[in-house]
């Protein structure tokens, strides 16, 4: 998940929350919400630090370009914003 979409998704979360303020199902909402944004882009992030580091590995040839290739596309296919 980009930054952009990131922040956007807090956005509609923190929307949600404005609007449900005054019932308890609101505050539920906007902490399932809240929760799940933030750990979808904590999760992204990982991914992003992992293909950082397999190009890094690359570039420095502790890997071939077959392994490297073979790993980030396992990577990208858990991704959750394919």
């Amino acid at each position: 998940m980009s930054t952009k979409q990131t922040l956007t998704a807090l956005t509609i979360v923190a929307l949600m929350g404005a609007a449900g303020c005054a019932s308890k199902a609101g505050n539920v909402a906007l902490g399932a919400g809240a929760a799940g944004a933030a750990g979808a882009a904590a999760y992204e992030h990982s991914n992003k630090k992992q293909l950082d580091q397999l190009d890094k590995d690359l570039q420095e040839g502790k890997i071939s370009k077959e392994e490297h290739d073979r790993r980030a596309q396992e990577i990208k296919d858990r991704s959750l914003t394919k």
